[in-house]
Order: C-alpha cells, then structure tokens, then sequence
C-alpha cells in the first residue's frame, strides 16, 4: 500500500508527484493530467481523519490531520476508481458515501454510488440510483448529501450534458 507525504508548509506548495514525462505525454488536455482532488472532507467529530476524493485516483485517508495519507485499501483493487464525492454520515462516522466516477471531467466513469457500513473496510453498490452509464457517459453523477437530521435521507445530483453542451441539473431523494 502506498502512502504519500504531505508538505504541511502553509506558505509554499510543492509537487510530490506523482509527475508525468512532458518529453512522452501527448499535448495536455483534461484526460492526461495528474494529480487532481475531486472533494476533501473532514470525519465529524475528529478533525485528524480526512478523507480525499481523486478524479481518478480513488479515496485516501489521512488520520493524523493531513500529514499523511494512505490509499483506502478496500477500493485500492480499483486503481483507477474516480471519486467526485464524499458523505459521512454525522451520528455514525462508519457509515459513509461516494459518488465514483469524474463528475467534473471525464477522465473516469462513473460505477454507481458506494456506500460502506464499517469505516471503509468495505463498500457496496447502492442499487437505488440508477441510470445507464454505457448508452450515455455524459449522464455523470456529481454530488450526495446526508440530511442532517435524518441520515438516512440522502440528496443526490447529477449532471448531463446535453447536445449543444448545456448541462442539465437533476436532483432527487434517495
């Protein structure tokens, strides 16, 4: 398992990589960049456990506020798995939501919406979100909400690009 360490410098950035070969890469458009973070969320309640969402890099997780990170392992069999959103549920932290896939971009497809019941250990697929992925990629998921007061109502947007490149919000309930 790979694990990654942060600059914690406040005033200067600097690259980690992973970098590509300029002298190889075809010219730069949005489908060979590297590197890109979809979402950042905090645990509630624990401020040292964050989680990242990658484009098409997966799910990481610092618990030491950042300083490092580490692949989520049970999703890391899905090397390329994009992550356009993260939802923890406040009144138990175990359970938690994605949204895969580059809603953003498409540098990665969407597979569904994820849920796990045991920190990420382990994930399903949420069968109450449908929608045809392989007769319209453009139809991209982008957003899942847990109600606050009652975290077993989620919201969930998706996004679709329609012919002359207008994008279509759509919302629902789940």
């Amino acid at each position: 398992s790979q694990q990654i360490i942060a600059d914690t410098s406040l005033s200067e950035w600097k690259i980690t990589g992973p970098i590509p070969n300029i002298d190889t890469m075809a010219p730069m458009n949005s489908w060979n960049v590297t590197g890109r973070a979809n979402c950042v969320r905090f645990q509630p309640g624990n401020n040292n456990t964050i989680w990242a969402g990658a484009a098409s890099g997966g799910l990481w997780k610092s618990i030491n506020g950042g300083s490092t990170w580490k692949p989520n392992d049970a999703l890391d069999k899905l090397s390329t798995i994009g992550v356009t959103d993260i939802a923890i549920n406040p009144q138990d932290t175990n359970i938690m939501y994605i949204v895969t896939g580059d809603g953003h971009y498409e540098s990665a497809y969407s597979i569904g919406l994820l849920k796990t019941i045991d920190g990420g250990n382990s994930w399903s697929i949420l069968n109450c979100v449908s929608w045809n992925l392989t007769s319209n990629p453009n139809n991209r998921p982008v957003r899942v909400l847990i109600n606050p007061l009652n975290p077993d109502t989620l919201l969930f947007q998706n996004t679709m690009d329609t012919q002359n490149n207008a994008r279509n919000q759509r919302f629902r309930f789940l």
